[in-house]
C-alpha cells in the first residue's frame, strides 16, 4: 500500500478561508493486502477525512507495472465503506 499526499501551493486567486488542493489517497497493490487490513486501514482513512474536511481518494496500484488508478472517492465514514465496496469488487477481495 503507498499513501498518496501531494499539497499544492497557495495561489493568489484563494481567499483567506480558502484550502489549497491538497490530493490525498491510498494506492493498493492487491497482492499485498488483505481484506481485513484494508477494512481497519480504510475507516481510519474515512476518519482522517471527515476530520481534515477533504476528499480522500482509494485506488489500485499494479507494483509489477508502476502504474496506478484511482477507484473511488470519500469523506467520512459512511462514504468510505461506500468506496470499500467498490475498491474490493474491481480487486475481487
Amino acid at each position: 500500500m503507498r499513501m498518496i499526499t501531494h499539497r499544492s501551493k497557495r495561489t493568489p486567486d484563494l481567499g483567506p478561508e480558502d484550502l489549497p488542493d491538497w490530493r490525498l489517497g491510498l494506492n493498493v497493490d492487491r497482492s499485498d493486502q488483505l481484506r481485513a487490513d484494508l477494512d481497519r486501514t480504510v475507516e481510519a482513512a474515512g476518519a482522517f477525512a471527515k476530520k481534515h474536511h477533504r476528499d480522500f481518494a482509494i485506488g489500485y496500484f499494479n507494483a509489477d507495472s508502476g502504474t496506478s488508478e484511482d477507484v473511488a472517492f470519500f469523506k467520512n465514514a459512511t462514504t468510505a465503506k461506500q468506496a470499500l465496496a467498490a475498491v474490493c469488487s474491481v480487486l475481487e477481495i
